[in-house]
């Protein structure tokens, strides 16, 4: 297999595993919106943002799903998911800091992990997400000009 396959399937895997993901985290908290609702209102900063403003958060996470869905748009919803990405590995290390054990808010799937288990998880999904980029810059480069 030829370098630039293996760089597009490996783009083509992580497009594929953050589009699950968001879809995922959205849907749990369309499914069970209650619940997502009364774990937010115990986040610390988040608590204060008014309910009807909270459906912000999964409505975010499904556009940048269905966003990936377009190639010519990835490079900046990469962007934006590594931007997101940071600010939610910031607040998840202040909970930490912080000694703040809260259920999280993405999905069934998370609630179990400890504020320690989130934050690295976090960061392997910002790894995951640089490496996208990376993939999409070399592909762009490599590509022919017309």
């Amino acid at each position: 297999m030829r370098t630039s396959s293996l760089c597009a399937f490996a783009l083509e895997a992580l497009v594929l595993f953050f589009l699950s993901f968001y879809a995922y985290t959205a849907f749990s908290k369309f499914w069970d919106y209650r619940l997502f609702l009364v774990l937010a209102r115990f986040q610390p900063g988040v608590g204060a943002i008014p309910m009807f403003l909270k459906i912000v958060f999964p409505l975010a996470e499904i556009s940048l799903a269905i966003l990936l869905l377009f190639s010519h748009l990835r490079k900046p919803v990469f962007y934006i998911i590594i931007i997101s990405l940071s600010i939610i590995l910031c607040y998840r290390l202040f909970l930490l800091v912080k000694g703040v054990h809260l259920p999280c808010v993405c999905g069934p799937l998370f609630r179990g992990l400890s504020e320690f288990q989130h934050l690295l998880f976090n960061a392997v999904l910002l790894v995951l997400a640089l490496g996208a980029i990376l993939l999409i810059r070399s592909s762009v480069t490599k590509s022919p000009r017309i």
